[in-house]
């Protein structure tokens, strides 16, 4: 999973470990792992996950640790939804408005003016996007990458929302509007950790090489590529 924005990075690294206020007397450590004793962690599915961060956003004091959990939270969104990098996106084009209406329109009428206003408010909480001297709006940061692993469970909720993106784009966009292409192998199981590494360096491949002139963005394009064992092992 890839994004742009670097510097929100470390304040993403900072937020994974924190203590909650000390009158509160107990810490909570914010990883998607289930192994993790945690209330948040121990939840299987990712809605579960969700649930248990915003409860626990609502239950905090109000505070530093209360306004910590919310950034955590939004962060969460943001990474959850497949549209809120995509919008994201819409900023550098030469023809962008600040405008839910206007966003909805350029996203083919496929996310909702009302989800696109809440996902922009989202990404200006976020420090994602930022006002230059000018008065443009503009990203926050160059690249950025999201390791998956840092936040499981809301990675597995961006790829469900995304396929089913991407199922309604085979439908209804012409084929000169996608690129669909599918390969079915079989393969030794030593081959696996191989082709996982092949499709990380292809996407950083392409993440370096475009776009090829950042000063003239007319077009969002999104790749998502998904590698699955289809046979139980032996």
């Amino acid at each position: 999973f890839m994004s742009h924005a670097k510097s929100s990075l470390s304040k993403l690294q900072q937020t994974m470990e924190f203590f909650i206020d000390d009158d509160c007397g107990f810490r909570w450590c914010i990883e998607t792992t289930d192994t993790a004793d945690d209330g948040v962690n121990q939840a299987k599915k990712s809605d579960d996950k969700f649930h248990y961060l915003s409860q626990l956003h609502q239950s905090v004091p109000a505070g530093q640790s209360r306004d910590r959990l919310k950034w955590m939270t939004d962060y969460v969104d943001y990474i959850s939804n497949w549209f809120q990098p995509v919008i994201r996106e819409l900023v550098p084009l030469q023809d962008f408005q600040p405008s839910a209406e206007w966003m909805s329109t350029r996203l083919k009428g496929r996310v909702t003016t009302n989800q696109c206003e809440k996902a922009w408010q989202n990404l200006i909480r976020l420090s994602l996007v930022k006002q230059d001297a000018e008065g443009r709006w503009v990203q926050s940061d160059p690249k950025l990458e999201i390791e998956p692993k840092t936040f499981d469970a809301a990675v597995r909720a961006f790829h469900t929302s995304y396929l089913e993106h991407a199922r309604n784009s085979a439908v209804r966009d012409t084929f000169d509007e996608r690129e669909l292409g599918f390969l079915t192998l079989s393969v030794p199981q030593s081959d696996w950790p191989l082709l996982v590494e092949k499709i990380r360096q292809f996407r950083i491949e392409l993440h370096q090489l475009f776009p090829t002139n950042p000063q003239t963005p007319s077009l969002v394009v999104s790749l998502g590529l998904q590698l699955i064992q289809m046979t139980q092992g032996e």
